[in-house]
């Protein structure tokens, strides 16, 4: 069964990833570079789940164009978790609605070494739009449900 659940993460991710690259590609291709109206901010706040193989975070976007993603990064030391084992994720290709107006999108981390638990942890998302890209990166607290 564990075997079963890591092969789909990874699935999953591969096609995460050539959805991201395509997405580059279109928009490197176009020449775009970040508008002031494209920006992405990480939520404060994050919960963990399934034993600390996943934590779902919450960002606010803003860009036009069409349709962007979002990737990133999580990672959480062992003295900032609960549990004393750190933890790093990452989250690829999350779709985004880009019409111009801002959108409250989940992101899912899936823990690629140790558990996340309780504490804090360092986030840092990326959204690639046809409008352009932005970044964030910010301290978060990671709490339960």
């Amino acid at each position: 069964m564990e075997r079963l659940l890591i092969a789909r993460r990874y699935v999953v991710r591969l096609g995460l990833l050539v959805v991201l690259g395509l997405t580059l590609a279109l928009v490197i291709g176009s020449g775009a570079s970040a508008a002031p109206g494209t920006s992405i901010t990480i939520a404060p706040k994050a919960h963990v789940y399934d034993f600390g193989f996943l934590v779902e975070a919450q960002a606010t976007v803003l860009c036009s164009g069409g349709i962007g993603s979002i990737s990133g990064t999580l990672t959480q030391t062992a003295a900032d978790s609960g549990n004393g084992v750190g933890a790093t994720g990452t989250t690829f290709g999350e779709s985004v609605n880009c019409d111009g107006t801002s959108h409250k999108v989940n992101v899912s981390f899936f823990a690629d070494t140790g558990l996340f638990d309780i504490g804090t942890a360092t986030a840092s998302m990326t959204l690639v739009a046809p409008s352009g890209t932005a970044t964030d990166t910010r301290k978060i607290q990671i709490v339960t449900v």
